[in-house]
């Protein structure tokens, strides 16, 4: 009986696939495998990127968004999160989260009151905005506007946490488990096909300087690297292990 269980238990496991997941707490100073990719390619002096204490501390004063990009482009549909600290405001700008990044093709979802994207004839509103776009931030007239909303800027010297999910055309962004553009469908991009159904994943800033930890992606197909890898491949792998003793 004991071994029929463990036999149902490995079917299970093959049948309804757990989550794999990558995580990162920024224990490893070496940053070799990230990429930074600049919106707009507007590059400005000062900015940074530089891992402290096991956290992650990006600082870019001034320019466009800096993302440090991570991850393998056959990723699919995913929920990315992270820890965020802003512990410095320079004037304007935003703190960001990247999905099903290709180069300079990615989805994002910001907080911040810089920039402010608005359509033909629209009046520009004072205040912070939470706004989900996608397409190539290096060329401005290719990013589509999903959607968005006024939403408070994130608090200084107090941790935040960012949460993106992306499944097929649909995205859903969160600060602090709160919905904030629940659920938003990606329209087409001019000069692309939206959505973009893979791709890596990133965090981005303009206008602060911010600490960041406890990146973790998780999703069917993420299967991780190294040692930070927890897929339902390795819970098979273990099971098999524990069955060959029967």
């Amino acid at each position: 009986m004991k071994l029929l269980n463990i036999i149902l238990g490995v079917f299970s496991l093959i049948s309804v696939a757990s989550p794999g997941e990558f995580a990162s707490q920024f224990n490893d100073k070496n940053l070799d495998d990230w990429e930074e990719i600049i919106m707009f390619d507007i590059v400005v002096g000062g900015a940074s990127w530089a891992v402290e204490n096991g956290e992650l501390r990006g600082s870019v004063p001034m320019g466009g968004n800096r993302f440090l990009t991570i991850g393998n482009e056959k990723w699919e549909d995913y929920e990315i999160a992270y820890d965020v600290m802003p512990v410095e405001f320079h004037g304007s700008g935003n703190i960001a989260i990247a999905a099903r990044v290709k180069g300079a093709l990615m989805i994002v979802c910001m907080i911040g009151d810089s920039p402010k994207f608005l359509a033909p004839g629209e009046a520009l509103l004072k205040g912070s905005m939470a706004t989900c776009l996608g397409g190539n931030i290096k060329l401005g007239n290719q990013l589509q506007v999903f959607k968005k909303i006024p939403s408070p800027l994130l608090k200084l010297n107090k941790w935040s946490r960012l949460k993106l999910h992306v499944q097929g055309d649909t995205l859903s962004f969160w600060v602090n488990d709160t919905s904030v553009l629940v659920p938003v469908v990606m329209e087409p991009v001019k000069g692309e096909t939206l959505p973009f159904l893979s791709g890596a994943i990133g965090l981005g800033l303009a206008g602060y300087t911010a600490r960041f930890d406890n990146l973790r992606v998780t999703g069917p197909d993420i299967l991780g690297d190294g040692s930070f890898a927890i897929s339902s491949l390795g819970k098979l792998a273990t099971t098999w292990g524990h069955l060959k003793d029967f």
